[in-house]
């Protein structure tokens, strides 16, 4: 019997094996990684960077001390997700039987780095004007850097086509949600 399982930390030591295992036996597997290049390698699909309060505090930090500003040239694309529509997404997907198979777990509207910016910029009341090289970036994000500076533009075309509806689906609203949660990490950074 085909099953639909969920993996968190595909790419490890365990999970790598465990999803070569599961899809070998005609299993449907979700992949929840920290690598999303080597998540790519396990089941075809993409992930965007996933904006949480805890996700974003350290840009909006930057901003508010009115140092933020976009990552490298600012012209990669930067594909994002407001964490509810991420688990939101995957909700669906274990729900609906013909969302089998890579699901791009990301927002409909991608932007370049230097527009991510800007609206982060605005969000948390400050401005972009500062471009931040991306290995000083690396030493804060981590992996998330390569979404950051080399990501592709990517679209949740799968999961539109399945009629999944979107609560954030543009970047400024997903923004103004995140940072306006009381309590937050964000909200600790003012």
């Amino acid at each position: 019997m085909t099953q639909r399982v969920v993996v968190v930390g595909a790419t490890g030591h365990i999970g790598r094996p465990l999803c070569r295992e599961l899809i070998g036996a005609g299993h449907a597997v979700v992949v929840f990684s920290r690598d999303p290049a080597r998540a790519r390698q396990l089941v075809p699909g993409a992930a965007g960077y996933v904006l949480t309060p805890d996700s974003l505090a350290a840009q909006v930090a930057q901003f508010r001390r009115h140092v933020g500003g976009w990552i490298g040239t600012g012209r990669g694309w930067t594909p994002w997700i407001h964490i509810e529509d991420e688990v939101g997404i995957i909700g669906f997907a274990l729900q609906h039987p013909a969302a089998a198979g890579p699901v791009n777990l990301t927002a409909p509207g991608p932007v370049r780095a230097r527009e991510f910016a800007q609206a982060l910029g605005r969000q948390a009341g400050g401005r972009a004007w500062l471009p931040v090289p991306s290995p000083m970036v690396r030493m804060g994000l981590g992996v998330v850097t390569d979404i950051l500076v080399r990501g592709k533009r990517v679209v949740p075309a799968r999961a539109s086509a399945l009629g999944y509806q979107f609560r954030f689906p543009v970047l400024d609203a997903a923004l103004h949600d995140l940072l306006s949660q009381p309590g937050n990490a964000v909200a600790a950074v003012q």
